[in-house]
């Protein structure tokens, strides 16, 4: 087969295509890895960012339970602390009232009364002070747990973020493997299309040397390679014994070989792939000086 520039064009922009596709693909593999990963940590950051908002959210519950409880008796402590007040200050007056009519035993027990009052006063103070402090350690709790929430949930967006943007990068390389995928199989198709054009044109100069009683040609084309099958006298045969000639293009050579019979091949002789019609056909001819001797 005639050495072909176009086809040897071809075959380079399909090896330049066929490195561009791995090239592309290696690439969506790659941001697949990135992509997994980072849904990965996007899902623990979900993850721990549904932990934080429960925490925080039970946190708020017990405030709200311990705000809602407390807060009628505090409002019936205001009361009673009022009330405890005024009483306080009645017996008061009244044992100054007792003790200025020197009235001693009245004096007294307004007095006692008095100080009665005063203490269930304080104790009501006591007592509101110990249910407002719960309702604020409540609050201060929730508080407390706003800020892991609020790490968490920036984690998560975050994270979110990077995911978002490693899918879109992975999408966007699927989209160039799936371009040069397309351009690779063009690449193919034209070297496959100029190829069977070349033997076919080849085929043809073969068949036609061969009716004008040239020793080499080639007009048999399988297993990628092309083959000749000459007898003794130089015409083409399927019979042993034969000088098989196989001209391998993309191998790099062109061989020539005695064959004896399917198992014996007693000579050949190698010849580089660009070797001229006139080097190939001596080569024949020095094979057919030892074919005539079997």
């Amino acid at each position: 087969m005639a050495h072909d520039a176009e086809l040897d064009r071809l075959k380079v922009a399909q090896e330049q295509a066929f490195g561009r596709k791995q090239n592309a693909y290696n690439a969506v593999q790659s941001a697949w890895q990135i992509r997994s990963s980072a849904h990965d940590a996007m899902d623990r950051a979900y993850y721990d960012k549904q932990i934080a908002h429960k925490i925080m959210d039970d946190a708020w519950q017990s405030y709200q339970f311990v705000r809602q409880h407390n807060g009628p008796r505090i409002d019936g402590l205001n009361n009673a602390q009022e009330d405890a007040f005024q009483n306080m200050k009645h017996y008061f007056d009244s044992a100054s009232n007792a003790y200025d009519a020197r009235d001693g035993a009245s004096a007294r027990y307004y007095a006692d009364q008095g100080h009665y009052y005063k203490q269930v006063a304080q104790n009501c103070v006591i007592e509101r002070r110990q249910l407002v402090q719960e309702i604020r350690d409540a609050r201060e709790r929730h508080e407390a747990t706003r800020p892991a929430f609020e790490r968490a949930k920036a984690n998560f967006d975050r994270a979110r973020n990077e995911f978002v943007q490693a899918k879109a990068e992975h999408l966007r390389l699927q989209e160039e493997f799936k371009r040069a995928k397309v351009a690779f199989d063009e690449a193919v198709s034209a070297f496959k299309k100029r190829l069977e054009a070349v033997r076919a044109s080849a085929k043809k100069v073969a068949v036609q040397g061969r009716l004008e009683g040239r020793w080499y040609s080639k007009y048999r084309s399988d297993d990628g390679k092309i083959h000749v099958l000459l007898d003794k006298n130089g015409n083409p045969t399927n019979k042993y014994p034969h000088i098989h000639v196989i001209h391998d293009e993309y191998g790099g050579e062109v061989r020539v070989v005695l064959s004896a019979d399917p198992s014996h091949h007693p000579k050949v002789e190698k010849l580089p792939g660009n070797a001229s019609g006139n080097q190939v056909n001596a080569a024949i001819e020095r094979m057919m000086s030892e074919l005539r001797g079997y």
